[in-house]
């Protein structure tokens, strides 16, 4: 990712600003001794991850027109939704119910970029295609 984006991370402001909470609430965790199970349950939003490091990969293969790049895809979108929004979803309510101030701001902007995310991925591998298909029949 960093190639493509001429290896200036401020090409990637979105990745830069997620991963930097990552790593502040990773140090949180480590230096308080508190919340481990918390950032566990956080970590399940990487299950997203996969698929969209794996749409990213065929995308760089010019693999966008195969079976394998639509199923990734909407095994994306949809990972997308369950595990990225849900957990966003009840890291809100446990981290406000449990005075967790650090996961419950910086939550919020992780919850902006998800959805961020998903309108890009919905954008660009639903309707553009869809557009290309409209194309192609004329």
């Amino acid at each position: 990712m960093l190639r493509s984006n001429g290896f200036n991370p401020l090409n990637m402001k979105e990745m830069m600003v997620h991963h930097s909470i990552m790593i502040g609430g990773g140090l949180t965790v480590m230096l308080d001794k508190v919340y481990g199970n918390f950032t566990l349950y956080a970590l399940t939003m990487e299950v997203n991850s996969i698929f969209l490091h794996g749409r990213a990969l065929l995308q760089m293969c010019n693999k966008r027109e195969t079976a394998a790049f639509k199923m990734v895809s909407m095994l994306n979108l949809l990972t997308n939704v369950t595990h990225r929004l849900s957990v966003n979803y009840r890291i809100h309510n446990w981290a406000g119910s449990n005075g967790f101030f650090y996961g419950y701001a910086m939550n919020t902007i992780i919850t902006f970029l998800n959805l961020k995310l998903l309108y890009t991925c919905v954008c660009r591998d639903l309707l553009e295609s869809t557009k290309a298909i409209e194309k192609k029949s004329e």
